[in-house]
């Protein structure tokens, strides 16, 4: 959900609540949906009784009607299939790893500001076998635990006890 609320906040361009349906499509992009065509906005758009067959260029659409929208396609995203998306935002020299200065580079693009240690220990924790990077399969045991209270959650139990 904060996701779709990001997103809409960023078509929201007058700040009142609402996107034109002209925005759909590239709201639906921004979300990961590269591949949506416009016959299928307009159907997602219909589900939420908004008929852009009525040629209304002013037609809007609330946050809670895009959520509505949308939300059943956010259901059918392959989590590992994303997390492989923002993996090769960050291997950005398609290694097939992220390494220190992929990191480094990213983070400065998103406007964080970690020191070289913060970045390094970052890399530290996610790098399970220790060659100083991290690939596709250790990018993905982190992202899909980060949500877990359980901070061992992406060690496998047959790795090394502490």
């Amino acid at each position: 959900i904060d996701e779709i609320k990001e997103v809409f906040r960023l078509f929201d361009e007058e700040q009142n609540g609402s996107i034109h349906v002209r925005d759909a499509k590239a709201a639906c992009r921004a979300l990961g949906f590269r591949d949506i065509k416009k016959k299928e906005v307009q159907s997602m758009l219909l589900s939420i009784n908004k008929n852009v067959e009525d040629k209304n260029y002013d037609m809007r659409i609330t946050r809670t009607e895009f959520t509505e929208m949308v939300w059943p396609k956010m259901l059918s995203r392959d989590p590992k299939d994303e997390a492989m998306k923002i993996f090769d935002l960050f291997d950005e020299d398609g290694t097939g790893k992220i390494s220190f200065k992929n990191l480094k580079k990213v983070s400065l693009e998103l406007g964080e500001r970690y020191t070289d240690e913060e970045i390094q220990q970052m890399i530290d924790e996610a790098d399970f076998d220790g060659d100083g990077a991290i690939n596709k399969e250790e990018f993905y045991k982190v992202m899909k635990n980060r949500g877990s209270s359980d901070p061992f959650a992406c060690w496998s139990s047959d790795e090394e006890d502490i």
